[in-house]
């Protein structure tokens, strides 16, 4: 795992912060400041300051929102670092790429990475992922998702969106990357995304 992505929480505390979204994934590239492109956002440390800095900062931050209100934009951090991560480490075709991508945008698979992190979750982050569990409405999960797994996925995507509204971008990655190699390899090891490594000879 890459330094500076520790599993015992020695990063809750704030000891280290990614300038920006793209910049907190792992193996960021070198990539530039997002919020260069914006303009009137240059300086802001990452991707929620650089919209504030646009749009003006709002009155409902991320504490006042319903847990279905974070599970709304949690949904959308949380296909947005998926596809990232998908398209920067093997780039490819829109139809292969979505089909990667689909193996784990899903209750099922959201449910996994919960149930692979839960553990590593500090009591506030925690709360958040209980508030948005016991938050959901059966009649809207899809049909290939359980009633469980919709409940754990609906909590994730609140916690997700809790701590991309609070600028913790570093953290956030940091727990979905923890949650990925758990998830998507039996060694540990980072692999691409909703792929078993190959059996080696």
């Amino acid at each position: 795992m890459e330094e500076g992505l520790k599993r015992d929480g020695e990063c809750r505390d704030g000891d280290y912060r990614a300038e920006n979204l793209t910049e907190a994934m792992p193996g960021a590239f070198g990539a530039e400041n997002l919020t260069e492109a914006m303009p009137g956002a240059v300086g802001a440390e990452n991707l929620t300051e650089a919209i504030a800095a646009v749009f003006g900062r709002g009155s409902h931050d991320a504490g006042s929102q319903t847990s279905l209100a974070l599970a709304y934009i949690g949904d959308c951090v949380y296909e947005l670092v998926i596809r990232t991560v998908l398209i920067t480490h093997e780039g490819g075709k829109n139809g292969s790429l979505h089909n990667k991508a689909k193996k784990l945008i899903n209750a099922s698979a959201q449910a996994e990475i919960m149930d692979a992190i839960k553990d590593d979750l500090t009591e506030e982050e925690t709360g958040v992922f209980h508030r948005g569990l016991n938050s959901t409405n059966n009649a809207s999960r899809g049909k290939h998702s359980s009633i469980v797994a919709y409940r754990k996925a609906t909590g994730l995507e609140a916690l997700i969106g809790y701590l991309y509204l609070e600028g913790r971008h570093a953290r956030l990655t940091e727990l979905m990357k923890m949650g990925l190699e758990r998830i998507c390899t039996d060694d540990g090891s980072f692999a691409s995304p909703g792929m078993k490594p190959e059996p080696k000879e």
